[in-house]
């Protein structure tokens, strides 16, 4: 069942082969799940913060760095672990591009590790497995659009929903590699 379902899911994803990195749409539907596509976006601690200019996000990002507070930032919502992993400079991440290119990385690194399916989208928001089933299935509503359905067979909205199931359920239906 796996194999018809890959085959199937390959059948509406045509795009993404052809493209160099992760796929444009799939990046834009984790941009709006993490932030709603808001440059100045934080998330400190768990709470969420929409500043109205970059001094004011700044001066929270200085707040979390001077409190040792896990903090995410921007369109993408880098995390405080990436920044200090991969040097990263906080305040740069508010720069939207900047942020949108270290998000691809993250993703590419967390396709390279399990494919290029809904896994590896879970796996960008949280190394948990439930944590990251659940946030692939918001970003599948976003990627998908309104007319996402659970219930409907209407491709290739339900073959990517049964993807986001089999994938945490039975592993990797797609090899990235």
């Amino acid at each position: 069942k796996a194999l018809t379902l890959a085959a199937l899911l390959c059948l509406h994803m045509p795009a993404f082969a052809a493209e160099p990195g992760p796929p444009a749409q799939l990046v834009e539907a984790i941009a709006r799940q993490e932030s709603g596509l808001n440059p100045l976006a934080l998330n400190i601690a768990g709470k969420s913060y929409y500043q109205a200019t970059r001094e004011e996000a700044e001066q929270l990002i200085r707040k979390a760095l001077a409190a040792g507070q896990s903090f995410d930032i921007g369109m993408m919502q880098i995390n405080s672990w990436w920044m200090e992993r991969l040097g990263i400079e906080p305040f740069s991440l508010l720069d939207p591009a900047t942020n949108e290119h270290w998000g691809k990385w993250i993703l590419a690194e967390e396709i390279a590790h399990h494919g290029l399916n809904w896994k590896a989208v879970g796996k960008y928001h949280s190394p948990d497995t439930e944590r990251g089933r659940q946030y692939a299935w918001f970003v599948y509503r976003h990627y998908a659009g309104p007319g996402a359905s659970l219930t409907g067979t209407d491709c290739p909205n339900f073959f990517l929903f049964v993807a986001v199931v089999v994938i945490f359920t039975c592993g990797p239906v797609m090899s990235g590699g």
